[in-house]
C-alpha cells in the first residue's frame, strides 16, 4: 500500500489560477437556468445541485486568461445547462432497453444540430436553454467561423451523448477491460463540448487544416481522459455500488485484486503518462502548424483547461473534501478557507 498519497501532475506551464472575473458567476447562472426551464435536479433541487457544482467557478479555471465577461457567463451557463441534461440521461439511461438507448441516443443527435420545433420528451425542458447559449455563442465571433465552429460542437455533443446512452452502460452490466475505459472516457465526461468554447474564449480559432489532423482530435481527447481519471478518483463514493462500474479505480482494483490506494496510485502512474505522451502529440501538432498563430493559442487554452479542471475539483463542494484525502494534484495554487462562488 503506498505511503504517499498519489501525485498527478502537469507540467508548470499548463496551470494558471483561476479568473478573477468568474466570481458571482454560479449565482448568476442559476438566475439564468430558472428563465430558461431547467427542469429541478434530484435530489435537492437546481440550486443546491448548482452550488455544489459550482459552475461559475468551473469556468474561471477552464478559461483563465480570457478578458470575455461574456463568455465566462455562457461558459458558467453552459456547465449547468449540460450537466443538469447529463445527470437526466445518466438516471435515465440504466431503465431502458438497448434499442430505446439507441433511439434516445439517434434523437439527442438531432437535437444537438437544431433543436427542431418537436424533439423527443426527454429534451423538451433543455430547448429554450440550448437555443439560447447558441445564440450567444454565434454573437461572440465573425459570420465566417459559424459554419465550422457549429460543426464541432453538435459532432462533440453527439459524439460525447452517444457513448454516454449506448457505451458507458455496458461498463455498468460487467466489468470491462482497462482498454474498454481508454476508448469510451474521453467521451462520457461532458468536457468535449467545452472544446469550442475555447476558440472565442482566447480567440484562438481553428482552421480546418487543423481540425482535420487527427492530432488536434487525440490532443483533446487525451485532454477529456485525463480529466476523467481525476475524477474517478473524487467520484469513488458515487460509484462504489458494489457491483461492475465505468471508474478507471474501481475497474483496476477489480482486474487486480489489489487495495483501493494501490489502484489511485496506479491510475496516477497511467495519468502522469499519458500528460508525457500529450505534450509529444502537442510538439508534432504544432511544428506541422507552425505558421497558423491560432493553432498553438489553441493547444495552450486546452492545456489551461485539463489542468484547470483538476484544480476546480478541489475546489468544487461537490468534489473538493474528499479528493483532497486521496491524490495530490502538482502543480495547484493554495485553497482558500471559502472557496467563492
Amino acid at each position: 500500500m503506498p505511503d504517499h498519497l498519489p501525485v498527478f501532475r502537469y507540467p508548470d506551464s499548463w496551470g494558471a489560477p483561476r479568473n478573477p472575473l468568474s466570481h458571482s458567476l454560479t449565482d448568476v447562472s442559476l438566475r439564468w437556468g430558472e428563465r430558461v426551464g431547467l427542469p429541478d435536479a434530484p435530489p435537492h433541487g437546481l440550486h443546491a445541485m448548482g452550488r455544489d457544482l459550482n459552475m461559475g467557478a468551473y469556468a474561471g479555471w477552464i478559461h483563465p486568461l480570457t478578458g470575455n465577461t461574456q463568455l465566462l457567463h455562457l461558459s458558467s451557463d453552459f456547465a449547468l445547462w449540460i450537466t443538469v441534461l447529463d445527470d437526466a440521461l445518466e438516471r435515465l439511461g440504466p431503465t431502458l432497453k438497448v434499442k430505446e438507448r439507441l433511439e434516445l441516443a439517434d434523437a439527442c443527435a438531432e437535437f444537438f444540430a437544431g433543436p427542431p420545433d418537436s424533439v423527443h420528451p426527454v429534451l423538451t425542458d433543455y430547448v429554450r436553454g440550448y437555443r439560447d447559449l447558441k445564440a450567444r455563442a454565434r454573437d461572440m465571433m465573425p459570420s465566417t467561423r459559424h459554419g465550422l465552429w457549429q460543426d464541432r460542437l453538435h459532432y462533440e455533443l453527439t459524439a460525447c451523448n452517444r457513448v454516454s446512452l449506448t457505451e458507458e452502460p455496458l461498463a455498468a452490466e460487467e466489468w470491462k477491460g482497462l482498454d474498454f475505459y481508454a476508448k469510451i472516457r474521453p467521451f462520457t465526461p461532458g468536457v468535449l463540448p467545452f472544446m469550442p468554447l475555447l476558440e472565442i474564449a482566447d480567440d484562438c480559432f481553428i482552421p480546418r487544416t487543423a481540425w482535420d489532423d487527427p492530432r488536434l482530435r487525440k490532443l483533446e481527447e487525451n485532454a477529456c481522459l485525463l480529466f476523467g481519471m481525476f475524477n474517478d478518483v473524487a467520484s469513488l463514493e458515487k460509484d462504489d455500488t458494489g457491483g461492475p462500474a465505468p471508474n478507471v479505480v474501481l475497474m483496476h482494483q477489480h482486474e487486480t485484486d489489489c487495495a483501493l490506494p494501490d489502484s489511485i496510485d496506479a491510475v496516477a502512474q497511467w495519468h502522469n503518462t499519458l500528460v508525457d505522451e500529450t505534450e509529444q502529440c502537442t510538439a508534432g501538432l504544432l511544428a506541422s502548424h507552425r505558421e497558423q498563430p491560432s493553432v498553438e493559442r489553441y493547444v495552450h487554452s486546452v492545456q489551461h483547461l485539463v489542468a484547470g479542471i483538476a484544480n476546480w475539483h478541489l475546489h468544487a463542494p461537490r468534489y473538493g473534501a474528499l479528493i483532497r484525502t486521496r491524490a495530490i494534484l502538482v502543480p495547484a495554487p493554495g485553497l482558500p478557507a471559502t472557496p467563492p462562488r
